[in-house]
């Protein structure tokens, strides 16, 4: 469960740092492990970021993301 909640927490932080991973996500098999989570759902609702965060403050790449996805489905 703490995996998902990682997974879940990055892609957030991914998407307050660009709007463009929302869209990837919505679309990325590698996410299908945690598609049908409400946390999950909520995020793909959003439709801009409420806060941005800074660059600096919080580096995150998608391929982290799908680290902590991939590491959920084995």
């Amino acid at each position: 469960m703490k995996q998902y909640r990682e997974a879940i927490a990055s892609l957030e932080k991914a998407i307050a740092l660009d709007i463009h991973y929302l869209e990837e996500a919505k679309t990325d098999t590698d996410f299908d492990s945690i598609r049908e989570l409400p946390e999950f759902q909520r995020i793909m609702k959003t439709t801009a970021p409420k806060t941005r965060i800074k660059a600096d403050e919080y580096r995150h790449d998608f391929l982290t993301i799908v680290k902590h996805v991939i590491m959920i489905k084995r």
